[in-house]
C-alpha cells in the first residue's frame, strides 16, 4: 500500500439495524404528510369540523359562513314543541327572537385543530 491510502482517514458509517431506520423512515413521512395537509389546509375549517351534523370541514370561511347560516334560516323554520299542563304547545323560533352567532360560530370553526401548540394541532390532526 502507498503512503497516501494509508495516510487518509476513511470514515466508516456506524451500521444501523433496518427497524431503527424503518422507524425514522415512519415518523419522518408522517410529520411530512402533516406538514403538506396544514400548508394545503390554510385558512380553511379543518376537516371532521361540523355544526349539528352540518359538515364544515374543508370549506372556506366564506362558504363555512354560508352553511352556517343555511343552518340558522332551517332551525328558525323548525316549530319547537313544548309538553305544558298536559298540552303540546308549538313555538317558531323565530318569533322567540331566535338567532345564531354566526361569526362566533365560524371563529370556533376555525379554531379546531389549530389549538394546544404543535403537539396538541398534531395530536388532533392525527386523531381526526
Amino acid at each position: 500500500m502507498s503512503s497516501d491510502a494509508q495516510s487518509t482517514p476513511r470514515f466508516k458509517l456506524p451500521k444501523v439495524p433496518l427497524p431503527a431506520l424503518i422507524a425514522v423512515g415512519v415518523v419522518v413521512f408522517v410529520f411530512a404528510v402533516y406538514g403538506i395537509n396544514r400548508m394545503a389546509a390554510g385558512d380553511q375549517v379543518m376537516g371532521s369540523v361540523q355544526l349539528d351534523g352540518v359538515e364544515l370541514g374543508g370549506m372556506s370561511p366564506d362558504d363555512a359562513e354560508l352553511a352556517i347560516a343555511d343552518h340558522e334560516a332551517l332551525l328558525a323554520d323548525e316549530p319547537a314543541s313544548f309538553l305544558i299542563r298536559e298540552s303540546i304547545v308549538n313555538v317558531q323560533p323565530i318569533a322567540t327572537g331566535f338567532s345564531l352567532d354566526n361569526q362566533v360560530i365560524l371563529d370556533r370553526a376555525l379554531a379546531i385543530g389549530r389549538e394546544g401548540g404543535f403537539f396538541g394541532e398534531f395530536w388532533w390532526w392525527l386523531t381526526h
